[in-house]
């Protein structure tokens, strides 16, 4: 996997995507392409765990160093409960074992899903989103380092970021296993 490290506009906030994806629009794409975004797909539906568990947490130990143990690990939730569980449950567990972080997989609950309109570079998209709350004692002074399966813009990072630090809590960065790419 290669690894792409860059500064939240505004802020200094670590963010490091691990794959290039190309939405599914893109046919032309490469083999290489192809492999990140079967993986991706596959991640999202609850597959490849351990690889992109043991990626993570190697990643975050080149980063963190001996300070990996200090962090509280917290993924974004998908768009529904379910999705959340099958893809972020078993991988939150995993790299929290590997690298000595707490585990912020149950401090954050999905309330009720509802439909959102999200916008890109080419088209508009009715999306399933998730109303979340949050456990704001457990995150209070902590470190946090947040995962997602996929940033575009950082939108969806940026305000779960400033979520978690209304309630106290330090973000430190967010990891992406795919940063999507039009080009």
């Amino acid at each position: 996997m290669d690894t792409a490290v860059s500064r939240e506009q505004g802020r200094d906030r670590l963010m490091v995507s691990f794959l290039k994806y190309y939405p599914v629009r893109f046919t032309d794409v490469s083999m290489e392409s192809q492999i990140a975004r079967d993986l991706i797909w596959g991640f999202k539906k609850g597959q490849y765990t351990d690889i992109v568990a043991k990626n993570t947490a190697t990643k975050m130990k080149q980063c963190f160093g001996k300070g990996t143990s200090d962090l509280t690990f917290v993924c974004i939730p998908a768009s529904t409960a379910e999705k959340n569980d099958t893809r972020y449950r078993d991988f939150s567990d995993l790299v929290c074992r590997l690298t000595g972080a707490a585990n912020g997989f149950d401090h954050v609950q999905i309330l009720e899903d509802r439909l959102s309109l999200h916008e890109n570079h080419h088209e508009k998209s009715i999306d399933t989103v998730s109303a979340i709350d949050f456990d704001a004692a457990f995150f209070n002074g902590r470190k946090v380092l947040c995962f997602d399966d996929v940033i575009t813009r950082g939108v969806s990072f940026s305000r779960f970021a400033d979520k978690l630090e209304t309630m106290g809590a330090s973000v430190v960065g967010g990891f992406f296993l795919g940063k999507t790419t039009y080009r």
